[in-house]
């Protein structure tokens, strides 16, 4: 560091993409001498990161009193949101360390009645975690002793429940109120939860998944009953969650959710909880119910969907009624997928009995109703080569029923790209299947909420058909999920990616010079138009022509506009140049043409050394005469040319 700052004179405030400056580097780590260096060559003591925190923030954050004790006594300060103030003191609290408690309380942002996101104070942390010292010294500067959590629990409560009798009564002297029923609960060991009577589980699964928790003891009586009560009776998963699994894979869910709740906790994003658990024949994703962390999970999952072997593979995707932590602004994700053998494995593509190409779990899971939904979209996907799209009647619970059928072999999976969608139509999906059969049929079924329009589902449905029948082009289909394109607009472009790949063509002066001082020699002849040949596809790709339509969206749309305009059975139109779209592409090409040549030449070079191109928009021009479907390449060409 000295070499840094005095030899190669780097700025000691220097930060880098996150705003943050070595001093915050050195806070965090807790390296007292190098904090030391920094401050006295002239760091900031409050520099504040994007995160907003500053060195201070940082120290306390990670427990580094000495360091924190240093800033603070140089003018270092706290800058933290009242929610982050709650839970570094109670993470200060939990351990024991009266010293970071004492540095947090001198910022204003922070009381000793701050709380978390479960409306914990530290007191509350304190006492369930048998912290005796850090108790006195919170009641001595005032906390409040008959505080309530989430759960209408002070820290008498807490205390008694995690069996640190001397704290509560250590608290009942302070003037904790206790009532009667409280004190029964305390005497009978007594704390059972209670449920919701319109949530997904039942009363059984909830008592018997607590009780796993409280034997596991991996966390404290008194966290393990608020989380389980939260996951529950907030979290508030789907009923086939709760069928799905027994109480003892739901108690290991709720352990991974409580480490992920406090891993997100520490490192400043509480709402960001990802869980993954993998086997060989399953997996369960939990995610935040946010666009990017969806597809993130779906393309893991297009992996397993895109093997084709004896087992079938089922995938369900739910969304919580409740979020994961109060700060949360959405509600987290889960994705359940099993694999397992198919009642006739290799069955023929013809092969339409749902009873022989499904999996047994499929057809002791499903219920004879949708059964029969499978059997109707399956009938029709083994009659159609391409892909079928069925709407059905609403669900009992309101939501849209959308089936979609296709073979596996012409299409893969397409699930993460189909979510891309519902963001682009304003659609909310409550639910989506995914079910494998042994004749190569995907099916998936999306259930969208009940305030979907007929007309947002209709068109959704037509969209996904483009999706499915139009040949794929990743540049392209980017500009179609984000919604800069509508799929008429989709479609025209690839169409017209693959019709300029092989049938634009131009000849170029350096060729036809070539083949007239060849003329007389066929062999040789032969050779240059072979070589024309391989040059052309090499050079202008299908690669190359998407990025040019990539590159000029706006101009493609209107291209569309132009052509749709002559082309739609209900026009009259006459087919004729449009010479406003000629002049404004003929002008892109020759500005990209002028500005590469200015980068890449030499204002010195002699003319006659610098390059030209082999074919000017002059020649390319169309003229009223020229076809329609020959105008438009021609366009195409004027781009392609400003890009080469």
């Amino acid at each position: 560091m000295r070499i840094l700052v005095e030899e190669a004179g780097f700025d000691v405030n220097a930060f880098e993409e996150n705003h943050r400056t070595a001093l915050h580097v050195a806070a965090r780590a807790g390296n007292v001498a190098l904090t030391q260096y920094l401050i006295s060559c002239g760091a900031n003591v409050n520099a504040i990161d994007s995160f907003g925190s500053t060195p201070l923030s940082e120290a306390c954050k990670n427990r580094n009193s000495e360091v924190g004790m240093y800033l603070r006594v140089h003018g270092g300060k706290l800058t933290v949101s009242p929610a982050e103030a709650g839970a570094a003191l109670c993470q200060a609290a939990a351990t024991g360390d009266i010293t970071s408690l004492e540095t947090l309380l001198e910022s204003p942002n922070h009381t000793v009645n701050s709380s978390d996101y479960d409306r914990r104070t530290p007191l509350h942390i304190a006492a369930a975690t048998g912290q005796m010292e850090v108790v006195k010294y919170l009641v001595e500067r005032g906390a409040d002793v008959n505080a309530l959590d989430r759960w209408n629990s002070n820290p008498w409560v807490d205390a008694e429940r995690s069996g640190f009798s001397e704290i509560s009564a250590y608290l009942e002297q302070h003037g904790a109120r206790v009532s009667d029923a409280q004190r029964q609960e305390s005497i009978s060991g007594s704390d059972e939860l209670t449920l919701r009577s319109d949530v997904g589980a039942t009363p059984e699964i909830l008592k018997e998944t607590y009780r796993l928790m409280l034997e596991s003891k991996t966390y404290k009586r008194a966290l393990v009953r608020s989380e389980v009560d939260w996951y529950f009776n907030v979290l508030d998963f789907h009923r086939f969650y709760f069928q799905r699994f027994t109480p003892v894979e739901i108690a290991q869910h709720i352990e991974s959710y409580i480490a992920a709740k406090k891993l997100a906790e520490i490192s400043n994003h509480p709402q960001d909880l990802h869980i993954s658990h993998e086997g060989k024949d399953h997996a369960l994703y939990f995610c935040p119910s946010d666009h990017a962390s969806m597809v993130e999970v779906e393309r893991k999952l297009e992996k397993w969907l895109s093997t084709n072997d004896a087992s079938g593979v089922a995938v369900t995707h739910l969304k919580s009624k409740g979020v994961a932590v109060p700060s949360a602004s959405v509600p987290l994700a889960v994705y359940v997928l099993d694999r397992s053998p198919y009642v006739q494995s290799g069955a023929t593509n013809t092969t339409n009995d749902v009873s022989k190409i499904s999996t047994q779990t499929f057809l002791s899971t499903k219920s004879p109703d949708v059964v029969e939904r499978y059997q109707d979209i399956i009938n029709l996907a083994v009659a159609h080569l391409s892909p079928v799209l069925k709407v059905f009647p609403a669900h009992h619970d309101g939501t849209i029923p959308v089936m979609f059928g296709f073979r596996r072999e012409s299409l893969g999976s397409s699930l993460s790209q189909i979510t891309e969608l519902f963001r682009t139509h304003h659609l909310t999906c409550e639910r989506k299947m995914v079910e494998t059969f042994s004749n190569g049929i995907i099916v998936y079924s999306f259930y969208f909420a009940p305030d979907s329009t007929a007309e947002q589902v209709q068109e959704f449905v037509e969209q996904v058909g483009v999706l499915f029948l139009v040949p794929r082009s990743t540049h392209i289909m980017n500009l179609y999920l984000s919604g800069e394109f509508n799929a008429k607009e989709y479609a025209y472009c690839v169409t017209l990616k693959k019709f300029a790949y092989y049938f634009l063509s131009q000849d170029n002066d350096d060729f036809k010079s070539l083949l007239l001082q060849l003329k007389g020699d066929p062999q040789n002849t032969q050779r240059v138009l072979s070589l024309r040949r391989l040059m052309r596809h090499e050079v202008v790709t299908e690669d190359f022509i998407a990025e040019v339509i990539v590159k000029y969206p706006d101009v493609m749309c209107q291209l569309f506009e132009d052509f749709d305009a002559i082309t739609s059975p209900d026009t009259k139109l006459s087919p004729k140049l449009n010479k406003d779209m000629l002049e404004r592409v003929s002008k892109l090409a020759m500005t990209r043409r002028t500005c590469l040549c200015s980068s890449s030449l030499s204002a010195s070079m002699h003319p006659s050394a610098r390059p030209t191109s082999t074919s000017s928009p002059s020649r390319l021009c169309p003229t009223a005469s020229t076809p329609r479907w020959l105008q438009i390449l021609i366009w195409m060409c004027l781009l392609a040319s400003s890009w080469s």
